[in-house]
């Protein structure tokens, strides 16, 4: 039941108002102050708002899910990239 709470598939305008403001709200204050390397035993390592999430989870399967969210969106965001690149040469 929780699960379905947040579902855009139940409720369309609750999926609107996370995807829209709360999302873009959490990933403001993860990055509110956020050091843009940090130093690790392999050297300064480039930080991150996804990289605060990752190591802030438990190791298992909700890491995993975090880390499938993440490419999910880093592919969609990069088909889109590659849709309005496209579009720009089409223009031309």
């Amino acid at each position: 039941m929780k699960a379905q709470l947040g579902s855009s598939a139940k409720n369309e305008e609750v999926g609107r108002i996370v995807l829209d403001q709360l999302c873009p709200a959490v990933h403001a204050i993860l990055l509110d102050g956020l050091k843009t390397h940090v130093r690790s035993f392999f050297g300064k390592v480039k930080n991150s708002a996804w990289k605060v999430v990752e190591d802030s989870i438990d190791t298992g399967k909700v890491k995993l899910m975090c880390i499938l969210l993440q490419l999910r969106f880093n592919i969609v965001l990069l088909l889109v990239l590659q849709l309005l690149l496209l579009l720009l040469l089409l223009v031309r």
